[in-house]
C-alpha cells in the first residue's frame, strides 16, 4: 500500500496535519515544525479543529502565508470557529464530503465556570433577544389597556403601567448584565474579523461581505457550512483530488473529529528519512540506489488548483 509520505510526494507539496483545539503555544509547536519540515514551496495543511484562541489561529496562518508561495486548507471533518479563521488565510480551500467549516464566532471560558466554553455571539443575541420581547410585552399591554378600557384610560396612564409591568418582568434580567463582560466578547469577535482582514489581504480568497457573513449572520456556533455553502464565500474551492482522499483515508479518525489535545505533524517527512524497511527496497527486494528515497524523487507532481497568480505545482520539480 502506497504510503502517506509517498502519497504527499506525489502531490508535490508539504502536507501538514493539525488535530485538536486551537490553543496558544501550540502555535509555536506548529510555527517550529513547519520550520523543519519545509522541503517545497507549497503546503498543504489538514485542519480538524472545533476551535479555539484566535490569536494561535492567525499566528499560523501567517507563517504559512510567509514561508510558501501557495498555502491550502484540507477541510476533511470538523474545522469550526478559529479553525475557520485560519482557513481564511488559505490561497484554496479543498473539501472532503463530510468536511465542514463553521462560522466565526470564537469560543470564550464561560463566566464564573471553569469548564465549556461558549460562542462570542451569545450574550449579544441574547441582548437583542431580550430588547425584542420587551418591546413586543410594552406595546401589546399597551394596546389590550386602550382596547379593555374602551378610552377610560390615557394614554400616558396606559404607557406607564405597561413600561412598570416591563421593568417588574425584564428589570431582574437585565441587572445581571454585566457591560464590562458585554465589552469584552464583543472586543473578542472584532479581534476575529480584524484577523481576517489581515489574512485575506494575503489570501485572496474570500467574496465580498463573507467576514460580516461569517461573524454575524448564522444563528449556531455548530451551524454547517459544506462545500457547497463555501463556494458561494470562497473564490477558489474544490473537493479534494484521488491522492488528497488516499492520504485522508489512511488518517481515518484523525482526519475527521478532533482529539482533546493538539497534535501537529508533517505527513511528507517520514520517506525521506527512510520510514520501514520496505521502502529501502524495490519490488524484487533490493536496495533503493539512492538510500530510499527514490520514491519521493521519482514521484510525478499532480496539477491541482492555485493562486490567481501562482498555480499549485509550477515550481515543485525544483523542490
Amino acid at each position: 500500500m502506497t504510503t502517506i509520505p509517498q502519497l504527499a510526494a506525489q502531490l508535490g507539496r508539504d502536507v501538514f496535519l493539525y488535530n485538536g483545539p486551537m490553543r496558544r503555544f501550540a502555535d509555536m509547536e506548529c510555527i517550529q515544525g513547519i520550520a523543519q519540515g519545509k522541503q517545497s514551496a507549497h503546503a498543504t495543511l489538514i485542519l480538524v479543529t472545533p476551535g479555539g484562541d484566535p490569536d494561535a489561529a492567525f499566528k499560523i496562518a501567517r507563517y504559512f502565508q510567509a514561508r510558501y508561495d501557495s498555502f491550502t486548507v484540507l477541510v476533511s471533518g470538523l474545522c469550526k470557529s478559529a479553525g475557520t479563521l485560519l482557513a481564511i488565510g488559505a490561497h484554496e480551500l479543498v473539501f472532503m464530503p463530510y468536511g465542514e467549516l463553521g462560522p466565526l464566532d470564537i469560543q470564550m471560558n464561560k463566566v464564573d465556570r471553569f469548564e465549556g466554553m461558549q460562542s462570542g455571539l451569545i450574550i449579544q443575541d441574547s441582548l437583542v433577544t431580550l430588547e425584542e420581547r420587551a418591546q413586543a410585552m410594552y406595546y401589546n399591554n399597551l394596546r389590550s389597556l386602550m382596547i379593555n378600557n374602551q378610552g377610560m384610560l390615557s394614554f400616558a396612564t396606559a404607557s406607564v403601567a405597561s413600561v412598570e409591568l416591563v421593568k417588574a418582568i425584564y428589570g431582574p434580567i437585565m441587572s445581571r448584565i454585566d457591560p464590562e463582560e458585554i465589552g469584552v466578547r464583543a472586543r473578542a469577535m472584532r479581534i476575529a474579523q480584524d484577523y481576517g482582514m489581515r489574512l485575506d489581504a494575503e489570501g485572496r480568497n474570500l467574496k465580498p461581505n463573507t467576514l460580516t457573513l461569517l461573524s454575524e449572520k448564522y444563528p449556531s456556533h455548530s451551524f454547517v457550512i459544506d462545500h457547497i455553502e463555501a463556494v458561494t464565500m470562497f473564490n477558489r474551492v474544490r473537493l479534494a483530488n484521488d491522492i488528497e482522499k488516499a492520504i485522508v483515508d489512511q488518517l481515518g479518525q484523525l482526519a475527521r473529529y478532533p482529539s482533546g489535545e493538539t497534535t501537529f505533524n508533517a505527513l511528507h517527512e517520514v520517506i525521506r528519512q527512510g520510514d520501514t524497511e520496505d521502502d529501502q527496497t524495490d519490488g524484487a527486494g533490493n536496495a533503493a540506489s539512492d538510500g530510499g528515497d527514490s520514491s519521493a524523487a521519482d514521484a510525478a507532481p499532480i496539477s491541482a488548483a492555485g493562486t490567481d497568480d501562482q498555480p499549485v505545482g509550477s515550481e515543485t520539480a525544483a523542490h
